[in-house]
């Protein structure tokens, strides 16, 4: 994911610089689509930790799964 995020930089500083907008824009439009997508990726895992929890807290120890070592 942080691959995606470098490329979605890159290719939105390219775009920024094909466009003739200049360097400082373009440097300006690099950090923002960089961090603009890791900022989505922290939030998704953030939202699918607490889901988990939840699902977790209401389905019991029962919906953890069993590993295959310990079926006698």
């Amino acid at each position: 994911m942080i691959i995606a995020a470098m490329a979605t930089a890159f290719l939105s500083a390219g775009w920024a610089l094909f466009c003739g907008y200049g360097l400082i824009t373009a440097l300006l439009f690099y950090i923002g689509a960089g961090s603009g997508t890791l900022m989505v990726l922290a939030l998704a895992i953030h939202v699918r930790t607490h889901l988990a929890r939840i699902y977790h807290a209401w389905r019991g120890p029962a919906a953890k799964p069993v590993s295959a070592g310990r079926h006698s």
